[in-house]
């Protein structure tokens, strides 16, 4: 991460599972690519990145594979996501990325 900060950023959501229409909080209104934490509801912590998209205001979110703290295996996903206008601090799930995408 630029500017020599190794700290991950960790985005938190009240869900324990991503869907379209999902939000994530993300602690701050500056979104930088790279490596970053899902904290989701249950407590579980997964390890992602977020990468450019290379459309308009979209980034592409992917999560690797967890199990919920329920037992519920979820695989690894990329979805689109994206800062809904005029809210900052957050992203919103917009819906699943290209399974080849990159």
């Amino acid at each position: 991460m630029a500017g020599g900060n190794d700290e991950v950023p960790a985005w938190s959501t009240p869900h324990s599972h991503l869907y379209p229409g999902a939000r994530l909080s993300t602690g701050t209104e500056d979104i930088a690519t790279g490596d970053l934490l899902v904290l989701f509801r249950d407590g579980v912590v997964v390890p992602g990145t977020l990468d450019e998209s290379g459309v308009g205001d979209e980034y592409v979110l992917t999560v690797d594979e967890y199990v919920t703290r329920a037992g519920t295996s979820i695989p690894g996903r990329s979805w689109i996501v994206a800062v809904p206008a005029p809210l900052a601090g957050v992203v919103d799930v917009r819906r699943r990325a290209d399974p080849t995408h990159p």
